[in-house]
């Protein structure tokens, strides 16, 4: 990496270090840059790797006699301070983890998804097969130097980072997206009926479930976002229509805030909460919120795979609200996914933990 791109990730990490978050130090310091989308994708992808690694790079850079700045952490990040394993064997977990305490004891319990969490995160397009083709935009990405290959569900192409500033992305012909949470997309939208999207947030699994032709419904506390929301459906001809105060429908989905720990490769800054206990409180809230306005079926969805936020705000819910009952993922799913896509499924207690890319969790509970 040449100094000018340097430069610019160790002022990044500089900003990271000082308290800001990730996105937005990115999101104020790339544009003013100077620098072409491939290189601000590079520095980007440097950022990444520091925030990813800290507490790991930090240890190295410590016993190797460097100073813990910002021009260290971006040395180390691309590779140019010499270590090897034996220097961090007899560090405890939460260092050779990179992470805080109180993830490392979840990631011990789950050391399946260690790799997985820290890898370099790709990137995935969901088409708008309501205006066209998932090869129609494919072809686009490659006549503007983008590599493209079909993947799953079919909806998803995976691309690289500079596909977010696509013709396709501007045009409303797709949007970025991880393939996991566009099955979750495609399982809610194709159970039947209307769909009320209860935390849809900007709405990237509303754009997704309209796609596949569901009348979908919007709705979320922040106002900002739903007013985003409906310029975004503007911009991409669906029929997505939010609801300013949440009315009945056939299928709602909750799509819950969450640690997050499953998308760690995109965002890893979850790997630092130092206590996590407040998000199930929260998404039990939610969920039984949600359940008033459901008159069929009402999915639960979270971005995470700790047994708290996943099989245990279910189990907490049903012993609640009488009214719902799980349906046994193994009898439903199979009747919704292709055998390609079931690979990716795991079944796990009421619900599944889908891991096509990020790890996600669903369950669907039914009105009894």
């Amino acid at each position: 990496m040449d100094r000018r791109l340097r430069r610019v990730a160790e002022r990044a990490v500089d900003g990271w270090l000082k308290g800001d978050q990730m996105a937005r130090v990115l999101r104020r310091t790339l544009p003013s840059s100077g620098l072409t989308l491939e290189e601000r994708e590079r520095v980007a992808g440097v950022v990444h790797r520091v925030v990813r690694h800290r507490r790991l790079y930090e240890y190295i850079l410590e016993r190797k006699g460097f100073s813990l700045s910002p021009a260290s952490l971006v040395k180390i990040a691309l590779g140019e301070v010499e270590w090897d394993e034996g220097l961090v064997e007899d560090a405890p977990p939460p260092i050779r983890l990179s992470c805080s305490e109180a993830v490392s004891e979840i990631l011990l319990r789950h050391v399946d998804y260690v790799e997985r969490i820290n890898r370099e995160p790709e990137t995935f397009l969901a088409v708008n097969l309501r205006r066209c083709g998932r090869r129609e935009v494919k072809s686009m990405l490659e006549r503007e130097g983008m590599a493209a290959e079909e993947f799953m569900p079919e909806t998803a192409l995976r691309t690289v980072s500079r596909g977010r500033y696509s013709k396709a992305a501007k045009e409303g012909l797709a949007h970025v997206q991880d393939p996991s949470s566009q099955l979750v997309a495609k399982i809610t939208a194709l159970l039947g009926g209307d769909v009320l999207d209860y935390c849809a947030g900007n709405g990237g699994k509303s754009l997704t479930m309209a796609y596949y032709g569901a009348p979908v419904f919007a709705y979320d506390k922040n106002r900002g976002k739903l007013r985003n929301l409906e310029r975004r459906a503007e911009i991409y001809r669906v029929p997505v229509r939010v609801e300013w105060w949440p009315r009945e429908h056939d299928v709602v989905l909750v799509d819950a805030p969450c640690s997050g720990l499953g998308a760690a490769a995109r965002n890893p800054e979850v790997k630092y909460y130092r206590d996590l206990k407040g998000f199930p409180v929260k998404q039990k809230r939610i969920l039984s919120e949600a359940s008033r306005g459901c008159r069929r079926y009402l999915i639960y969805s979270v971005c995470t795979f700790t047994e708290e936020e996943t099989e245990g705000v279910v189990e907490d819910f049903l012993r609640g609200e009488r009214g719902f009952e799980p349906l046994p993922p193994e009898e439903v799913l199979p009747g919704i996914l292709f055998s390609e896509e079931l690979k990716y499924v795991r079944y796990r207690g009421r619900g599944a933990i889908i891991e096509l890319s990020d790890i996600m969790y669903i369950a669907i509970l039914e009105r009894k």
